[in-house]
């Protein structure tokens, strides 16, 4: 545990009442909390909630030029959350990728 109240990547592998025990049972949040907590970090319109495939395949769909990426930070993971996200996702993803600067550049097609 790093101190924050939902533990980093825990919202990609706990369902979302997995999600509420923890916070309830490990944390010791009031249940009122707890839930508007839960809520929020499921199904609340204020997060992006896009893995960096998802990134990727919108910016080919569309047929834009990744002229430039950088990776803004890491957060190291142990290998037990490592596995646990391969597991449920399949190795598609770097997770461990906190944000971006990606610069695109619209393709030019010929009609």
């Amino acid at each position: 545990m790093d101190g924050n109240s939902i533990p980093f990547w825990s919202h990609l592998i706990f369902s979302p009442s997995q999600m509420l025990s923890f916070l309830i049972e490990e944390k010791k949040y009031d249940p009122v909390l707890a839930k508007w907590m839960r809520d929020y970090t499921y199904y609340s319109d204020d997060l992006n909630r896009w893995l960096w495939r998802d990134v990727w395949q919108s910016f080919q769909s569309i047929g834009w030029n990744i002229m430039e990426e950088n990776h803004q930070g890491k957060k190291p993971m142990s290998q037990e959350i490592k596995e646990q996200l391969q597991q449920k996702y399949g190795d598609i993803d770097d997770f461990s990728i906190c944000g971006a600067k990606i610069i695109v550049r619209k393709s030019s097609r010929s009609n």
